[in-house]
């Protein structure tokens, strides 16, 4: 057998030479794709160029890099709208518990938690046999009031002829009036019926006629009332009554809600209360909807500041199309207040503190341009810029946050990357 010792070893000189040149040749490779690397950002264009970027934006450039992808916006004049924020809870428009007004039994429950229902619309009914039994009472009574005030006022053949029926049908309407029996009793032909009958006799037939004609008309009230119908369009809530149950007055059958509109009732600090405006518009932002905006309107503000909290309510009212918004609901709300035309403004996202100095930075010829800026107004979406660029500035907006001056930058459509995936 062959001695393993006895077979030729690579020598390590060659094995470190041969190490080397790899390397070198690995790290040449990606120079050539990739350029050098850059060490480090700086918090100042002076640190990424010899010199200070001139007026013009001009500098000497960084060594070639990997562009980074960045998102831009234009400067752009137009109205600034100030804003104020405040959180508050919605409410319906109207909302009613609706109760029963007669005693009975329930003779049907005609809607279901949630029903949309429309006005006039029937809820409940009521077993409402006793209640036309008791119409049917009073009505009587009151057919013989009007026969015996008819009896007795024999001189209404002047006023109402000699069919008896047309005679009661005017006792019945014009004589009840406490003016009208005063001008007959005051008619010299009044006098005649003493003959008979005494002024008394005629006036307690009278009061008879004006109570049956009460007791009438309230018999035909509770029988209207056996059946209870929806007031307004809203939606059924609280549903509490069921087939057979026996009910007095006063007892609650449902809440009706009516939450289109809806509206929210905000807080609003003392301070931001004389910048509220009625027809204002108002972003309403829902924790159930997430990422979601409403659009509403400054409805009302109330005339009275709250002592304690210092803050005075303003009610805004927004579309509830297909009742997705539920009273009762927090949100936030953002409230247009003041309006000013023609400012230079760049989205609040491009601008950022270097050295607490507002800076941001252009797009020229492919490459970034850091520039300080002097601010005026500013609200959470934008900032006006009184000083340091111009109307079509293209401006980053994002990708920016470790960007250096003079960068190679490459400008990407956020929405079209999106729609590739």
């Amino acid at each position: 057998m062959q001695d393993n010792d006895t077979e030729p070893r690579p020598k390590p000189l060659r094995i470190i030479i041969s190490t080397v040149l790899l390397i070198a040749l690995a790290g040449a490779a990606y120079v050539a794709l990739n350029g050098m690397p850059v060490i480090a950002a700086a918090d100042d264009p002076a640190e990424t160029a010899s010199e200070e970027p001139s007026d013009e934006g001009q500098s000497i450039q960084a060594p070639a890099s990997v562009p980074v992808p960045v998102v831009t916006a234009d400067a752009d004049r137009r109205e600034m709208i100030m804003k104020i924020t405040a959180t508050g809870n919605a409410e319906a428009t109207r909302q009613l518990e609706l109760q029963t007004a007669s005693t009975g039994d329930v003779l049907s429950v005609d809607v279901v938690e949630g029903q949309i229902v429309e006005a006039g619309d029937p809820i409940a009914r009521l077993d409402d046999t006793e209640l036309r039994l008791e119409v049917g009472k009073a009505r009587e009574a009151l057919v013989k009031a009007i026969a015996n005030f008819s009896g007795d006022l024999t001189y209404l053949k002047d006023y109402g002829g000699d069919d008896p029926s047309e005679m009661e049908a005017r006792a019945f309407s014009s004589l009840l009036e406490a003016d009208d029996f005063a001008a007959f009793i005051n008619d010299p032909e009044f006098d005649e019926l003493f003959n008979t009958i005494t002024r008394e006799e005629v006036i307690a037939a009278r009061d008879n006629l004006v109570t049956q004609r009460a007791n009438f008309e309230q018999a035909e009230l509770n029988l209207a009332r056996a059946q209870i119908l929806a007031p307004f369009g809203g939606q059924i809530a609280e549903l509490e009554v069921v087939v057979g149950q026996r009910l007095s007055p006063d007892t609650k059958v449902a809440t009706l809600v009516d939450a289109s509109p809806i509206r929210v009732r905000v807080e609003v600090l003392e301070s931001d209360a004389g910048l509220a405006r009625v027809g204002r518009r108002a972003e309403v932002h829902f924790a159930a909807y997430p990422g979601e905006t409403f659009v509403g309107v400054v409805e009302a503000i109330s005339p009275l500041v709250d002592p304690e909290e210092r803050t005075l309510e303003v009610l805004v009212s927004l579309p509830n199309d297909g009742l997705r918004l539920k009273p009762g609901m927090f949100a936030q709300i953002t409230l247009d207040t003041q309006i000013f035309d023609d400012r230079l403004l760049v989205p609040a996202d491009a601008v950022l503190l270097r050295s607490d100095r507002p800076m941001v930075f252009r797009v020229i010829n492919g490459r970034s341009d850091w520039v300080y800026i002097t601010k005026g107004l500013e609200n959470t979406e934008w900032v006006e810029v009184i000083e340091g660029i111009e109307p079509g500035d293209e401006v980053i907006v994002s990708g920016h946050y470790s960007l250096a001056h003079d960068a190679a930058i490459r400008v990407v459509d956020p929405e079209a990357d999106a729609e590739s995936e």
